[in-house]
């Protein structure tokens, strides 16, 4: 449930807008934590947000809010720090090139 709102950002905010592209998720044990990734090719966030200022719906995303609370209390719950960390990617050229989400859960003993 705390990375669904990270896929379907990048399918509908990233690869969609740019009428076509690639988001591979992975998830993989490192140095004592689970490390999940949601990496897309698409227009990254800057542009998606322009994007979304542009439009007259008024419908507003509870999804990040929500994956905020679940990692608070999942770090409650377990005494652990889960961590999101969010990087926009940028081309050879300086153009944003998608957005890449790690995810990551400290791993019980």
């Amino acid at each position: 449930m705390i990375l669904q709102p990270f896929i379907e950002n990048a399918v509908w905010h990233g690869v969609l807008p740019k009428n076509g592209g690639n988001v591979t998720v992975s998830v993989a044990r490192n140095a004592g934590t689970i490390e999940c990734r949601i990496d897309d090719n698409g227009i990254g966030r800057e542009r998606a947000m322009r994007n979304k200022s542009q439009t007259s719906n008024t419908y507003e995303s509870k999804g990040m809010k929500l994956v905020k609370n679940r990692l608070n209390l999942y770090n409650t719950i377990h005494r652990q720090g889960g961590s999101i960390d969010v990087t926009d990617k940028k081309d050879k050229d300086n153009n944003p090139a998608g957005t890449l989400v790690i995810v990551k859960f400290k791993q019980d003993a």
